[in-house]
Order: C-alpha cells, then structure tokens, then sequence
C-alpha cells in the first residue's frame, strides 16, 4: 500500500520578502520621479525592483505552490496599503476642512 502523496510547503518568508521587495523599490521609485531625483539613483532602485521580479518569477516558476503563496502576499500586501493611503486620504480631507476656513478668514479684516 501507498503512502500519503505530500508537497513541500511553499516557501513564504522567500515569497514576502521578494514580493515586499518589488513593491517597495516600485513605490521608490516612483517617488523619486515625482520628486525629480537623479536618473542614476533612480535606475539604481529600478535595477532592485526588477532583480526582485526575476526572483519572484523564477520561484513561482519553479514551484506552483510558491505561485500561489506569492499571489495571496501580494493580494494582501496591497489591501494593506489601500487601508493606509485611504486612511491617510480620510485624515488629510479632515485637516483640510477643519483649517481651509481659519485660513480664508485670516485675510479679513473684520
């Protein structure tokens, strides 16, 4: 009689980290666009991103549950950070619409 079948388990700190890497040096990058920054500083960030990429790939390649455990992070990760830049968002609209009206009356003389 057979065994049970077993499959090594994906490799998840390697997927998050990689997947953590890609969207961090992305997001740095853009930034540094934004903000004008050297184009050689820039292409450094890139150059990270991308050797992220090709990491992630050849592991999802290699692995299909890698594939799947990377897919879960990066829908995760990115919930993540929705959550915080509408949160930001939401406090940000909040500060606006406490000062906008001190600052429009501070240029009347009343």
């Amino acid at each position: 009689m057979r065994g049970p079948i077993s499959f090594p388990a994906p490799d998840y700190q390697m997927m998050e980290a990689l997947v953590q890497k890609l969207l961090d040096q992305t997001r740095a990058a853009n930034i540094m666009i934004a903000a004008g920054e050297d184009d050689a500083a820039i292409l450094d960030v890139l150059r990270e991103a991308q050797g992220a990429h090709e990491q992630l790939v050849q592991a999802m390649n290699r692995d299909a549950l890698n594939a799947h455990a990377a897919g879960h992070i990066f829908t995760v990760l990115v919930g993540e950070r929705l959550t915080v830049l509408r949160n930001l968002t939401v406090e940000m609209h909040k500060t606006r619409t406490i000062t906008a009206p001190m600052v429009a009356d501070a240029g009347h003389d009343g």
